[in-house]
């Protein structure tokens, strides 16, 4: 009699009957991610957001894929935030929206992995029952966790959880190709979502590597059956390193200065390879920590470099004894190396020796949480089944304590993630977190200052550019802040002085020439203001009320025809601007020319029907 020949792939598909009872589980994770960012919606741009949002010009336009591609290296990014503003332009609420989109669908996927990895030949027999319910826990504390706030609140970091999306999508294709009867459609889809999340962010670079492993760990028995079942996918994923954007960012990693803005690279100012491998130790450690403990959590550490190897060593010890201890596992064939390697090596891009200018943030944990997250589940429900094995609790009681611990967590984490979103939904109660987590932060005082000042509170503002200046002195554009705060307060000789060393230091800076030049007209120097604003303009012309300032200035002087000239260049740019368009009857006025300056008065009461100048120009010129 024959022996039945073994089966291609170890893995089989999952019965039918198991498919069809997992299918309603998604449903409870969809309302527990939405309680826990109902809030988020009301979240405001910030940091980073200013930038690459708000004054982005190139979101202002939906552009073809391939378009995106030219000078950016995340362009399906930029590409979600041009539809984004065109359905409505710079109101926060639609861009969280899509941010949350993005995290809930990848919260699916993860528990579409962990399910049906559970139903692989290998854990079948023990987990088929519980998959969907572990599953269902592993993605539904990775959805809630707070760590997660700066991937989906903070708006700019969609790109880490878009990337996350496309990455956990890849892994997902793989292993339903690998118990598919339609095994090429699927790895297909794969290779599109890995070369997608390389639109994102490349991160996604460490995919195929990582596919690799949880291959050979949990879907083929040896190397050649892997090889010949799928080595050309693992060939098609890595030739998405090969796309335009990556040689961009390769370039930038080998000569920061090549790029606008040098970020990450060999030689990153302030931070050399070696310091920063000893300091990531420190910081991944931390990440560990926030994973169990998230609190506090922090939108910039500003985390200061390692000096030597002193410093690092205990910390470097622990890292080294976890790296042994998921080396040990995976050469052994045990999961939890799997999640040891997923944890290692999607942090190795952003934690490990090429210097990037903010050691820690906490986004770079978007997809490595998922590994303590599964770790956490699998270990809960491994210690309560083997107290239900050896009697101390019974099925039922088993089942409770499993429902209650998950019940706990979740809503914890929850509320904490509920009460994080809150701050950011206010400037100054961000940086006021951030400055209590990282005092040294110079840059998190500067922008607590600039909230501070937005709402008002002069004296807070001053104190706090004061105090960033005293930990990062000699930076003109914190100087220049300072000015600004101190010529509104009315404090203006004082401003005078720092504007002029500011400009001394950074002459090429057009905002320091026109802070300088208003600072000297409220003390009446109009002769001496002129000049700063003639630079400041020249870089920045189409600045409005700078212009109107000028025109102030000169025709303070007496200088009419100019101060005419600088009115209607600003209404060129801002047309419908009362303030322009009685600046320029006044410039009229003096010149004799009293019809015109009575066409624009009533123009300025147009614009604004309770100029009261305007109106009194009217009354004195009779019209």
């Amino acid at each position: 009699m024959k022996r039945p020949r073994p089966s291609r792939n170890r893995t089989d598909a999952p019965a039918p009957a198991t498919r069809a009872g997992a299918a309603w589980h998604w449903l409870i994770l969809l309302p527990v991610g939405l309680a826990a960012y109902s809030n988020s919606f009301k979240g405001i741009f910030l940091f980073d957001d200013l930038l690459h949002i708000v004054g982005d010009e190139q979101i202002r336009k939906i552009r073809p894929l391939s378009d995106c591609l030219a000078g950016s290296t995340r362009p399906v990014v930029d590409l979600s935030l041009a539809v984004n503003y065109a359905i409505g332009e710079l109101r926060p609420a639609g861009y969280h929206a899509v941010n949350l989109a993005v995290h809930l669908l990848a919260g699916l996927t993860l528990f579409g992995i962990v399910r049906r990895t559970l139903l692989l030949e290998r854990f079948r027999q023990k987990h088929a029952a519980a998959a969907p319910w572990l599953a269902l826990a592993a993605a539904m504390l990775w959805v809630v966790h707070p760590l997660q706030t700066q991937s989906v609140t903070y708006v700019i970091q969609r790109a880490e959880s878009m990337m996350g999306l496309f990455y956990l999508l890849t892994l997902y294709c793989v292993l339903r190709g690998a118990c598919s009867g339609r095994r090429v459609l699927w790895y297909a889809a794969g290779v599109i979502a890995c070369g997608l999340g390389v639109l994102c962010k490349p991160v996604i670079l460490t995919a195929p590597l990582l596919i690799l492993v949880y291959d050979r760990l949990l879907l083929s028995p040896s190397w050649r059956r892997l090889v010949a079942a799928r080595g050309w996918v693992y060939a098609a994923l890595l030739a998405t390193w090969l796309l335009p954007v990556n040689r961009e960012v390769i370039g930038g990693v080998l000569d920061p200065a090549s790029t606008d803005s040098p970020t990450v690279g060999l030689s990153v100012h302030g931070v050399n390879p070696l310091q920063y491998c000893l300091s990531q130790a420190g910081v991944i450690l931390h990440y560990l920590h926030l994973c169990l403990w998230p609190n506090p959590l922090c939108l910039d550490y500003e985390w200061p470099p390692v000096a030597h190897l002193g410093q690092a060593w205990p910390a470097m010890l622990c890292i080294a004894l976890l790296l042994l201890l998921a080396a040990w596992a995976l050469g052994r064939g045990r999961w939890p190396g799997f999640a040891g390697a997923w944890f290692f090596i999607i942090l190795a891009p952003t934690s490990s020796f090429i210097p990037i200018k903010d050691l820690a943030v906490e986004h770079r944990m978007y997809l490595p949480l998922a590994a303590v997250t599964v770790l956490a589940v699998a270990s809960a429900h491994l210690a309560i089944d083997l107290l239900t094995r050896r009697q101390f609790l019974s099925r039922l009681a088993g089942r409770a304590a499993t429902a209650a611990l998950l019940f706990l967590a979740t809503t914890l984490l929850g509320v904490r993630t509920y009460l994080r979103n809150r701050d950011y939904q206010d400037a100054q109660r961000m940086w006021s977190g951030v400055v209590d987590v990282s005092p040294h932060n110079a840059r998190a005082r500067t922008y607590l200052a600039g909230a501070l000042s937005d709402a008002g509170e002069l004296a807070g503002a001053i104190e706090q550019y004061r105090e960033a200046l005293r930990i990062s002195p000699d930076r003109p554009e914190i100087e220049n802040n300072l000015a600004n705060a101190l010529t509104r307060s009315g404090r203006v000789e004082e401003a005078v002085a720092i504007l002029e060393k500011a400009v001394a230091a950074w002459p090429q800076a057009p905002h320091t020439h026109l802070n300088l030049a208003l600072a000297y007209q409220k003390l009446g120097r109009n002769e001496e203001a002129l000049p700063h604003y003639r630079i400041g303009l020249e870089a920045q012309p189409f600045l409005v009320e700078p212009r109107q300032n000028m025109a102030v200035a000169l025709l303070a002087i007496g200088r009419l025809a100019e101060a005419e000239e600088a009115c209607r260049t600003a209404l060129k740019y801002r047309p419908d601007s009362a303030e322009g368009r009685y600046l320029l009857g006044g410039a009229l006025e003096r010149q004799g020319k009293l019809d015109e300056a009575r066409h624009w008065y009533r123009a300025a009461l147009e614009a604004d029907p309770k100029h009261d100048g305007a109106r009194q120009r009217l009354k004195i010129l009779g019209g």
